[in-house]
């Protein structure tokens, strides 16, 4: 009897031995996992942060990073890029609608059939058109005013 009870002892020490180092292991490993996900957000923000659009423009790859843009205007196959930093336009045979899909949603909206602003220059907004930070006013599109509309009203 004495064996029978020393035996079941030893098989429970061994088992909360066994479970006390399980649970240590899987405590390990979530670390790793958590650390690894800390990792992969912190790449994923570099990237996020630091967005850049490349152009082909007079035979050479031009390189504009999206927080610069202010606002893009469209000429016919040909696109004008306003830049925060310079008062010439950068111009690129490139259409509207290719280039609406590449930009942020939450940071650029298509106003007007030929233009795309940057939602973080606007400084005065109505219904049918905005005044940007730069000093350019632009109208917006009737097609357009529903969702310019939920924007302001989002705000």
């Amino acid at each position: 009897m004495m064996k029978l009870i020393i035996g079941a002892l030893l098989v429970g020490a061994d088992l909360g031995v066994y479970f006390y180092s399980e649970s240590r292991r899987k405590e390990r490993r979530m670390k790793e996992l958590q650390a690894e996900n800390q990792e992969m957000k912190a790449a994923l923000s570099v990237k996020e942060a630091d967005p850049v659009l490349y152009f082909k423009a007079d035979h050479r790859t031009i390189s504009i990073d999206i927080p610069r843009i202010v606002y893009v205007e469209s000429m016919s196959e040909y696109i004008r890029i306003f830049l925060s930093d310079t008062e010439d336009p950068v111009i690129v045979l490139y259409s509207l609608k290719r280039l609406i899909e590449q930009l942020p949603g939450d940071r650029f909206m298509r106003i007007h059939r030929s233009y795309i602003i940057s939602l973080k220059h606007i400084s005065e907004a109505s219904h049918t058109s905005v005044r940007l930070d730069n000093g350019v006013s632009l109208p917006v599109g009737e097609s357009y005013r529903p969702a310019f509309a939920k924007y302001l009203s989002s705000r």
